[in-house]
């Protein structure tokens, strides 16, 4: 069984869906500053939610860390 990009179907191996715990502990930020940083638009929405837990895809957040040298996320995470 193939469960492959055949026929426009989606490959759930090729991405994985994180909590907001998980998002801060990868990026090392708080919580609180996870919050600011959706409020005021800084932070990519969330792709879904579970259970009304927001998750963000680790393919969507390294394309956000990546898209701007001036994202002070992408200079913290360089910095490592």
């Amino acid at each position: 069984m193939n469960f492959g990009h055949v026929n426009n179907e989606i490959d759930l191996t090729d991405d994985v869906l994180l909590t907001a715990e998980q998002v801060c502990e990868r990026l090392s930020i708080s919580r609180r500053t996870l919050d600011t940083k959706k409020k005021s638009g800084e932070f990519p929405e969330p792709i879904c939610y579970v259970f009304s837990s927001p998750r963000w895809s680790i393919r969507q957040l390294n394309e956000w860390i990546n898209k701007s040298t001036n994202n002070p996320i992408n200079n913290l995470m360089r910095q490592r």
